[in-house]
């Protein structure tokens, strides 16, 4: 019904601050509208508070709607909401393809804009909030896996990335994915940038040969 209403509309331009502002109203009152009651016999005030504004932010990220900006803002106001960290982590993730031969130059300017604007900051910090949650987990190690594809990754690696990942795969140590997805983002940090040794001090060959061990049969490990 929402999305319906919203794929009509011309209002989804983001290309101002402004226009964002005025898209994020719009969209939280189309929300209220459509739960209220439509016989008009229910006299309960509406609530209005962050329960409204939560539903519209996954809304508005999950169809979209919102722009690179937005996201950083968002990241930053629930950054105490595990389910919306992990939307917002998923996002984050979607916006390269895992396989590299899939790469277009496109991609490449997201990874640059991304970096510029704060992405990684934001998501190591989620994911040292949500250590358990397997979804921030493993949308973060893709995310530090296509952040990695190039050799400027120091400041990756200042910010703690190799450590979380090594996190990631002690305390998920199951999923196949995120095991493989962090083995990946090693492969990277080693290939464009000079951080072997860095990763040998941390432990880090010690748990991938781990990995290996325990999903021999799987060959992406």
């Amino acid at each position: 019904g929402v999305y319906e209403s919203l794929s009509s509309l011309d209002f989804v331009d983001l290309s101002s601050d402004l226009s964002r502002l005025n898209n994020f109203h719009t969209l939280c009152d189309l929300i209220l509208e459509s739960e209220s009651d439509p016989t008009g016999l229910d006299s309960k005030p509406q609530d209005t508070s962050v329960v409204d504004i939560r539903k519209s932010v996954i809304l508005r990220v999950r169809n979209g709607l919102s722009s690179m900006e937005e996201v950083m803002d968002y990241m930053e106001e629930f950054v105490n909401d595990v389910e919306v960290q992990v939307v917002l982590c998923k996002w984050l993730a979607s916006f390269e393809p895992d396989e590299k031969e899939n790469i277009l130059p496109i991609h490449v300017s997201h990874r640059i804009k991304l970096k510029s604007i704060g992405a990684a900051e934001r998501l190591l910090r989620a994911m040292r909030l949500y250590p358990r949650n397997s979804d921030v987990q493993l949308f973060g190690c893709k995310t530090i896996l296509h952040l990695t594809r190039e050799s400027q990754s120091r400041r990756l690696v200042s910010l703690g990335a190799p450590e979380m990942l090594l996190e990631a795969m002690g305390s998920h140590a199951g999923l196949v994915e995120i095991q493989s997805t962090a083995c990946e983002a090693f492969t990277n940090l080693t290939k464009y940038g000079d951080h072997g040794q860095h990763l040998v001090d941390l432990g880090a060959l010690e748990i991938v040969m781990r990995a290996m061990e325990a999903h021999k049969s799987e060959p992406v490990v």
